[in-house]
C-alpha cells in the first residue's frame, strides 16, 4: 500500500480518503468498544495549501466553524465558551464546563516556562518564529502540541489529538508537516487542514515568505460506524463539489498583512460573537464598526482579512435568525455575498446552505 498521497485540495484529499477508507481500509478494529475503518501511518500532500476549503453537499463543511475554531487557537484560548459557540458538541469533552485541556491554543501560543531548563518562558509559536529567523535551513521549528504528561493524565476527556506542527523553509518557501495520532477522517480532516494551513500562512506572514506544500501526517486515519452508514452506494456522488463549482478558483487569495491583521480580526470576532443585540430581529455588527473603533488601524487590514470578518457577520446571522426569521437571515445572507470578494469563500457558503451561488 502507498502511504503518501499528493492532492489538488483539502477537497480532493478529503473525498479521496474517505472512499478509500470506506471500500479498502488497512484495518478493522474496536478501539475503546467503537468499531472503525482505518490506516495506519497515513500521508497526504497538498501542493497548494491555499486549496483549504470543503465544497462537499453531503458532509456541509462549515467555513464558520473552520475559522472560528482558527481563531480559537491563534487567540491562545482554552475557552469553553467560545468554541462552543462554533460547535455545541465540545462540551461533552470539557473537564470543568469552562476549559479544554486539550486545547491547541494555548499549548502552541502562550508562554510557558521550561521545566527543564533556565530559559526564559517562549510560546511554541515564538521559538519557531526564532528558530527559523536564525537559521532558516533549520530542521528543529517544531512547535509542541501533545506534551509528555498527557501520557500519564488519566482524568480528561480532552487528549490532544495533534503531536506537533513542524516548519521547514525550502526554497524560500515555507512548508508544514502536521503530525497527529488519530484522526477522524470526516469529522476531523476538513476543519484540521482548514485550521493547520491558516496557521502556516500566519508563520509564512511572519517570515515574509510563500507557502509551500502542506504535508498531513496521521498515525490513525479513521472513519466510524456512524460515517460509514451514510456512505451509501447513492450518497457517495454528493461527497464531490458540485457541478457549478469552478475547480480553477478553489483557492483562496493570499491573505496580505496577515500577521498584522489577526488581532484586528480576534477583536471582530470577540465582537460579534458576545454582542447581545438590542433588538431582535437586527443585523449583526457590521466589519465597518471596527473601522470607526480603530480609525488608525483599519487602512491596513487587507481586502481578505475582510472577507473573513464577512464570515464571521454571516456565521452571527445564521445563528440567530435562520430557523426563526428567514427572510432577515436572507437579507443578511445577501449582504454576506455583496461584500466578499473571494469567490471560492462564496461558492463554500452556498454548498453548506443548499443553494447555487
Amino acid at each position: 500500500m502507498k502511504y503518501t498521497h499528493t492532492y489538488l485540495s483539502n477537497m480532493h484529499l478529503f473525498v479521496s480518503s474517505t472512499i478509500h477508507l470506506k471500500h479498502e481500509p488497512e484495518f478493522k478494529c474496536k478501539p475503546r468498544g467503537m468499531f472503525i475503518h482505518e490506516d495506519i501511518g497515513w500521508q497526504g500532500r497538498i501542493e497548494d495549501p491555499r486549496n483549504r476549503l470543503v465544497y462537499s453537499p453531503l458532509r456541509k463543511w462549515d467555513i464558520v466553524y473552520g475559522l472560528g475554531e482558527f481563531l480559537w487557537y491563534a487567540s491562545g484560548s482554552e475557552s469553553l465558551d467560545m468554541i462552543s459557540y462554533y460547535a455545541p458538541s465540545y462540551g461533552r469533552f470539557s473537564d470543568d464546563g469552562e476549559t479544554l485541556y486539550g486545547a491547541y491554543g494555548p499549548r502552541i501560543f502562550v508562554e510557558k516556562a521550561s521545566i527543564k531548563t533556565q530559559f526564559a518562558p517562549k510560546s511554541g509559536w515564538q521559538s519557531v518564529v526564532d528558530t527559523l529567523k536564525k537559521d532558516p535551513d533549520s530542521r528543529q521549528a517544531i512547535s509542541l502540541v501533545w506534551r509528555e504528561e498527557d501520557m500519564h493524565k488519566t482524568d480528561t476527556k480532552d487528549y490532544p489529538c495533534t503531536v506537533y506542527l513542524h516548519f521547514l523553509i525550502r526554497d524560500n518557501k515555507l512548508c508544514m508537516i502536521s503530525n497527529m495520532r488519530s484522526n477522524d477522517v470526516w469529522l476531523g480532516i476538513p476543519n484540521d487542514i482548514f485550521c493547520f494551513t491558516m496557521l502556516q500562512e500566519l508563520m509564512a506572514s511572519e517570515l515574509g515568505l510563500d507557502m509551500g506544500f502542506y504535508q498531513h501526517n496521521d498515525g490513525s486515519l479513521h472513519m466510524y460506524e456512524s460515517t460509514l452508514d451514510k456512505l451509501t452506494s447513492n450518497s457517495q456522488g454528493d461527497l464531490w463539489a458540485p457541478n457549478w463549482i469552478n475547480e480553477e478558483k478553489m483557492g483562496m487569495d493570499k491573505i496580505e498583512n496577515f500577521a498584522d491583521g489577526l488581532s484586528y480580526l480576534i477583536e471582530y470576532e470577540n465582537l460579534v460573537r458576545t454582542t447581545t443585540l438590542t433588538s431582535n430581529p437586527a443585523l449583526p455588527i457590521e466589519p465597518e464598526a471596527m473601522d470607526a473603533k480603530y480609525p488608525n488601524t483599519c487602512g491596513n487590514i487587507s481586502p481578505q482579512i475582510r472577507d473573513l470578518m464577512w464570515v464571521l457577520y454571516y456565521g452571527k446571522a445564521r445563528k440567530l435568525y435562520k430557523k426563526e426569521h428567514k427572510e432577515f437571515f436572507k437579507r443578511a445572507l445577501d449582504k454576506t455575498f455583496e461584500n466578499i470578494q473571494q469567490q471560492c469563500i462564496k461558492d463554500c457558503i452556498a454548498v453548506y446552505e443548499g443553494i447555487e451561488n
